[in-house]
């Protein structure tokens, strides 16, 4: 039944727009994101935020921009997109629909964020962030893809260049010596794709 494409596997299904929602479908299609997520970047953070309260799906996504937007001014000014575009750095943003219908976002970045104003932002504005630096790149990537088959949505987004601020914070050189640090581990596992 691995063969979606013959008649055969289809005879299984009411109608054959039914396969999309088989629980092998739906493990095809994570592993697919995870194997393109794997090799879009060397992702470097795991955020996870949550709501407090019930959040529409399009309120959810404009406080994340929001977000963004905070980010990026305070490294590189309010003109930030004249410098780096929408954000100088990318992101997979896996949005999960919990039983209880309130949304919360997990997301993978691939260059210094700071946590600490992530953590007041969202605190302020949504709920409660996790922040983590990535120490098994495979295992992150596949918690956030598992959401592609689970009824939630996966966003990508990739800035154009690596853009560093010109004055390095302390948080971002901090962030550096972390990341350094698991981008070995990182390519090895890159190497054991099944």
């Amino acid at each position: 039944m691995d063969n979606f494409h013959s008649d055969d596997a289809l005879k299984y299904f009411d109608h054959p727009s039914d396969v999309w929602e088989s629980k092998i479908m739906k493990k095809k299609i994570a592993k697919e994101w995870a194997e393109w997520i794997m090799t879009a970047k060397h992702w470097s953070s795991f955020i996870t935020l949550t709501f407090r309260d019930e959040t529409y799906p399009d309120v959810a996504k404009r406080l994340f921009q929001f977000l963004v937007r905070k980010l990026n001014k305070e490294l590189f000014g309010k003109h930030y997109m004249n410098v780096v575009g929408p954000s100088y750095f990318s992101y997979i943003l896996g949005i999960e629909y919990q039983r209880r219908g309130v949304i919360h976002f997990h997301v993978l970045v691939d260059r210094p964020v700071h946590y600490e104003l992530i953590h007041k932002i969202w605190l302020t504005w949504a709920g409660i962030a996790h922040i983590k630096p990535i120490l098994h790149f495979q295992n992150a990537v596949e918690y956030v893809s598992k959401y592609a088959s689970k009824a939630g949505e996966i966003e990508p987004f990739f800035a154009k260049n690596l853009y560093s601020p010109a004055q390095l914070p302390l948080w971002w050189k901090e962030a550096m010596m972390i990341s350094s640090k698991t981008e070995e581990e990182t390519t090895d596992q890159l190497n054991v794709l099944p």
